[in-house]
C-alpha cells in the first residue's frame, strides 16, 4: 500500500478507508479499487502524531497522540466534525485505547482513562488494577498486571483461559479465536 514506514494502521468500517499514521506525523488514507489501494483525501487538520487510531461503536473515529486524543464524527462515510481532548498527562509511552459497548477506554503512563462525554474529558478508571505493559491488539486492550494478561472485556476473559499466558510477560499481540 505505502513505502513509508508506519506507527499505526487501520481499516475504517464507517469511513470504508486504510489510514495509516506516518513517522512524520501524517494521516495517509487508501481506498480499495479493485485492482489495489488508491490514495484519497483525509483532512491535513487531522494530520497528527497519532499512537494508536480505533472506532467507537457510535460511529466516532479516535486518534490517540502522546498528549491529546482526536474524535473524529462520521456519519455515512462523510467526516462531520473533529474535537481535540487533552489527555490527563503527556507520555512517552504508547497511549492505545478501545471502545467497550458505549463506552471509550485508554490507557497511558500505566493508567486507565474513561472518557466522560458530557465533561468532554477523560478521567482516571480505579476499577482495574495497576498494569505494567499493555497492547492493543485485534479489538481488544490487553494488560498485564505483573501477575496475569487480562483485558477489560469480561466475556472473553471469562471465554479463554488466560493464566497460562503469564508465562510470556513480554507479548506484543494477541488475538482470539
Amino acid at each position: 500500500v505505502s513505502h513509508e514506514p508506519s506507527r499505526t494502521i487501520l481499516y475504517s468500517k464507517n469511513l470504508k478507508q486504510l489510514l495509516i499514521s506516518t513517522y512524520t506525523d501524517e494521516i495517509k488514507s487508501f481506498r480499495s479499487s479493485g485492482t489495489g489501494w488508491q490514495r484519497t483525501e483525509f483532512p491535513d487538520s487531522l494530520s497528527i502524531y497519532a499512537d494508536y487510531m480505533f472506532e467507537d461503536n457510535l460511529q466516532d473515529l479516535w486518534i490517540c497522540g502522546r498528549d491529546q486524543a482526536v474524535k473524529v464524527g462520521i456519519e455515512e462515510g462523510e467526516i462531520l466534525d473533529a474535537e481535540t481532548i487533552p489527555l490527563p498527562h503527556a507520555s512517552v509511552d504508547k497511549t492505545v485505547g478501545l471502545a467497550y459497548g458505549q463506552e471509550v477506554y485508554l490507557t497511558q503512563n500505566g493508567e486507565f482513562y474513561h472518557y466522560i462525554s458530557f465533561k468532554k474529558a477523560f478521567v482516571k478508571y480505579d476499577s482495574l488494577p495497576g498494569l505494567k505493559k499493555h497492547f492493543a491488539s485485534a479489538g481488544y486492550l490487553w494488560f498485564y498486571d505483573g501477575h496475569k494478561w487480562r483485558t477489560v472485556d469480561s466475556k472473553l476473559q471469562g471465554s479463554i483461559k488466560t493464566e497460562w499466558l503469564a508465562l510470556f510477560p513480554d507479548i506484543r499481540f494477541l488475538a482470539p479465536t
